[in-house]
């Protein structure tokens, strides 16, 4: 399933135009850039922003005379014309920020120029220069921004200095007259030294104020706007690597919305189905491609995916469109894509080209068959040869006794190992398939005596005493009788094998009312972890010449008979081999759940 710490990587593929994203960061010079085209702008709101007040002043309200009309309109002619230039030199100016400070100074002296043609100090305007100032502490470092300050209170104050010592002459704005007294001469505040002391020293203090907490406010955007630009970066660089690991999946990969809406898709995709950038993405074009058009619908995994909330899986096969793919079986998969809420919001879909994949998987099935089939044939050997080894004991033994009487049950004997090796080559054959053989009702007592008959022939025996420990009854068992007697003779003829030295083989048997366990302990050279870990898997063997095959079809057909096969012992300290199994609701049990004495011993010499 899609995490929650993958979800962002993935949604963002549905954000809203116009979202910040880190493919679309401006560089820091083209942020420049904006910021100089913003002021552009700016100043051509001035530019009408003064001839319109330039012309209600002197025609309308006449608070200004007749003769400041010409200076003003020649300085706001002079502003639009430094406009003009900064905007046509913006393109091809490579020290954009210096070119701002520059033009920032020019238009602290046109202010001035305007502030003396239109009153100086008495004008109301007066404080505009903090405009600038606050211009400044956004588009500049912060020692430039102090230099602006300094160099608006030094034109200020040089203004209003000039005009109350009459080196300029005055321009009234009849807004403040003043007098001190009658038929003094001093008609205006502008003149006056304490009004203009006051005023300049006020308008200094403010330009200050402003510039010292704009200022702050300024580095402070400008170092979170660092830390965003940071981070945004490093959303772009893992967009990079995403984009790149998808793309080098060799698949395509598909977002879709919940309402089967094509988001996003990787390059793989765009090749695959043929999307050019920048064309839209159509479900009603993408979805044949990917299914059969009257399935289309009805077989779509996507559609399943937002149904159910489940990841879904199909395989077909396909064609994919000449030239942008050469696969002929595709894998499709989705997988939902929830919120927080737990609702499926989107729908990730992967599209793989599987034709290698299942070609691959055909040979190694096929050369799977072929090792298997080689290790069948040594296994049938190995399973045949137990009963011929006991044949050709019971015949030497019928060389050295050779009476009527044991030549006829030598004859029995060799016609039921003959047919015994029948049925062990069918049901060698299938085991790798269910048995077909049902289990029934078995005498378990005799086909122990039976066993016990043939491991007592068995020349591995030699040596070895074995030991029987049987209830003086047994209940049948169910089970396949032929299965029964190839599971008890392979682990007695592995408890001999393990004592080539002699030793002693003990069969025991106990049962409850709904189960009955065979036991085979020797006292051989015992197991250790390792291979009673890996003991009933096939082809495991710790015998030169061994399949691997004996115990692990022994395990199997224990299970088909429903039963449960388990081993036990320590390296040195001999093994014990467990064999339970199910009573036959067709017995009866009168025989008691705990051993009997001792019912035979018997040692070959």
């Amino acid at each position: 399933m899609i995490t929650r710490e993958t979800q962002p990587l993935l949604r963002q593929a549905e954000m809203p135009r116009g979202t910040l994203r880190a493919s679309t960061l401006p560089s820091i010079e083209a942020t420049i850039k904006q910021q100089a085209c913003w002021f552009i702008r700016m100043r051509w709101v001035a530019v009408g922003s003064v001839l319109a007040a330039t012309l209600a002043s002197v025609y309308g309200l006449r608070i200004l005379p007749a003769r400041a009309l010409p200076l003003l309109l020649g300085t706001v002619a002079g502003l639009a014309l430094a406009n003009v230039a900064f905007a046509l030199a913006l393109p091809g100016v490579k020290r954009l920020q210096q070119c701002l400070a520059l033009q920032m100074a020019s238009d602290l002296v046109f202010l001035t120029a305007l502030l003396h043609f239109s009153g100086g100090i008495e004008n109301p305007f007066v404080c505009v220069y903090i405009f600038h100032i606050v211009i400044a502490t956004i588009l500049f470092p912060t020692r430039v921004a102090y230099a602006v300050t300094a160099i608006a209170s030094l034109l200020l104050a040089a203004l209003a200095g000039a005009e109350a010592s009459g080196w300029l002459p005055h321009y009234p704005i009849a807004l403040l007259p003043y007098s001190t007294d009658a038929g003094s001469g001093q008609d205006y505040a502008a003149l006056s030294v304490p009004f203009v002391t006051g005023s300049v020293s006020a308008c200094i203090l403010a330009f200050w104020v402003t510039a010292y907490f704009t200022t702050i406010m300024s580095r402070q955007l400008r170092a979170r706007e660092t830390e965003l630009r940071a981070a945004l970066e490093g959303i772009h660089g893992s967009e990079r690597r995403l984009d790149a690991v998808v793309n080098s999946m060799g698949a395509a990969v598909l977002l879709w919305s919940r309402g089967l809406r094509l988001q996003w898709c990787n390059q793989v995709a765009r090749e695959w189905f043929g999307f050019r950038d920048g064309e839209k993405m159509e479900t009603c074009r993408l979805r044949p491609l990917l299914m059969d058009a009257e399935h289309a619908c009805s077989d779509c995994v996507v559609l399943k995916a937002v149904r159910t909330g489940i990841p879904a899986t199909v395989e077909r096969a396909h064609v994919l469109p000449e030239g942008q793919g050469h696969g002929q079986t595709i894998r499709i998969q989705a997988i939902p894509i929830q919120d927080e809420g737990g609702e499926i919001v989107q729908v990730l879909e992967l599209v793989q080209d599987i034709t290698e994949e299942k070609a691959m998987a055909s040979e190694v099935a096929h050369s799977t068959k072929m090792a298997l089939l080689g290790r069948m044939a040594g296994a049938i050997a190995h399973e045949i040869g137990n009963p011929l080894s006991s044949m050709a004991a019971r015949l030497q033994l019928l060389e050295e006794q050779s009476s009527v009487g044991h030549v006829h049950e030598t004859r029995a004997f060799l016609q039921e190992q003959i047919a015994r090796i029948h049925r062990l080559v069918v049901s060698i054959t299938r085991f790798s398939r269910p048995c077909g053989m049902e289990p029934q009702a078995c005498d378990l007592a005799e086909v122990l005596h039976q066993i016990i008959g043939i491991l007592q022939m068995d020349r591995r025996a030699r040596g070895v005493a074995i030991d029987v420990r049987l209830p003086t009854a047994l209940p049948n068992v169910c089970a396949n009788r032929d299965q029964l007697v190839q599971v008890f003779l392979n682990l007695g003829l592995n408890a001999l094998e393990a004592m080539p030295g002699g030793g002693r083989l003990t069969i025991n048997a106990m049962h409850t009312d709904s189960q009955i366990s065979v036991g085979f302990s020797d006292t051989g050279c015992g197991l250790t972890d390792e291979v009673k870990s890996n003991l009933f898997r096939p082809f495991f063997t710790t015998k030169v010449n061994g399949t691997g095959l004996g115990l692990f079809l022994c395990y199997k057909m224990t299970c088909d008979m429903g039963g449960t096969l388990s081993a036990d012992g320590a390296p040195g300290g001999g093994s014990r081999f467990e064999l339970i199994l199910p009573v036959s609701s067709a017995s009866p049990v009168n025989a008691p759940s705990v051993p009997a004495a001792e019912r035979g011993c018997a040692r070959r010499s």
